[in-house]
């Protein structure tokens, strides 16, 4: 207790200890919030060498919030060797190829090379797997002349993942170009054939990349983006069947515009994201790039 005179009263000390607890109390409080709230976040350490230092993760700002979160790289497979048989001024013929290919498995697909149809099939690990089963096809009549492409020509692809996007979004977009006017013939009866979703594969096939065979296989395996986040060579994926199962694929060549094949008896064809049908049948959009 303090010395006589220096508080006054014994009565008066203790009211104005009171005082000064009362007063205090709010500030301890507001303090250790704050304290609370400064290492509530996780931190992260960094190490190097033999070095540990810890360093708190700073919240993001509100800008940073706004912005849509970019999509985690996916692993895409690039193609190996694939078999190239046939050069066909009609589409029709063409389609009997694959129809002839596609019961032995293979997934062959359908491009246009200039004026001409051209069909490739398969992506075997090796050179030699490539002509083996290319010869025995042979021998059975199914296919005459065939040629081997080799991964090394896909150029576009070459530079993945250093190269990501730039110039093989270009080399999608070019190809997928390429096959507006086709007749929605490929396959015919088939059970694979080329429907939209086979456009898409074939698509990134002609550029040396593999990607699942189904649109809904492609819509659950690629890295999900959001609408304003697309990207020409991008896919973009709808329930054209009700409901929200993925039932439809179109390739994003830019600008709001898609490429896809709409249905049997028609021909692939460009569309917009903003029309009115697209717009209300929309399910999201998938990258592999």
């Amino acid at each position: 207790m303090p010395a006589a005179g220096q508080w006054g009263s014994a009565s008066e000390y203790q009211y104005k200890m009171k005082r000064a607890v009362f007063f205090c109390i709010p500030f301890l409080f507001f303090h250790i919030f704050v304290g609370c709230m400064a290492v509530s976040e996780p931190e992260m350490i960094y190490i190097k060498g033999d070095l540990v230092q810890t360093v708190p993760k700073k919240s993001p700002s509100a800008a940073q919030r706004s912005e849509p979160t970019a999509p985690l790289p996916v692993k895409v497979n690039k193609m190996g060797y694939t078999v190239q048989v046939g050069a066909y001024s009609v589409a029709e013929n063409a389609e009997r190829m694959l129809n002839s290919l596609d019961a032995y498995n293979y997934d062959p697909y359908l491009y246009k090379d200039s004026e001409l149809f051209k069909v490739r099939f398969g992506n075997f690990d090796s050179l030699s797997g490539a002509e083996s089963r290319a010869k025995a096809l042979q021998a059975k009549g199914i296919i005459e002349d065939y040629y081997i492409v080799s991964p090394d020509s896909y150029q576009a692809a070459a530079a993945i993942p250093e190269g990501r996007g730039g110039g093989l979004r270009d080399a999608i977009v070019k190809s997928a170009n390429s096959y507006i006017g086709v007749p929605y013939i490929w396959g015919g009866s088939s059970r694979r054939g080329v429907d939209c979703s086979g456009l898409a594969q074939a698509v990134y096939s002609l550029n040396g990349l593999s990607i699942p065979r189904s649109s809904r296989e492609q819509y659950s395996r690629g890295a999900s983006i959001s609408r304003s986040s697309l990207k020409p060579g991008d896919l973009v994926f709808f329930a054209t069947s009700g409901g929200k199962t993925v039932s439809h694929v179109g390739v994003y060549v830019g600008n709001n515009q898609f490429i896809h094949a709409p249905s049997k008896g028609k021909r692939v064809t460009s569309a917009s994201l903003l029309d009115p049908y697209f717009s209300k049948v929309y399910v999201g959009a998938r990258s592999y790039l």
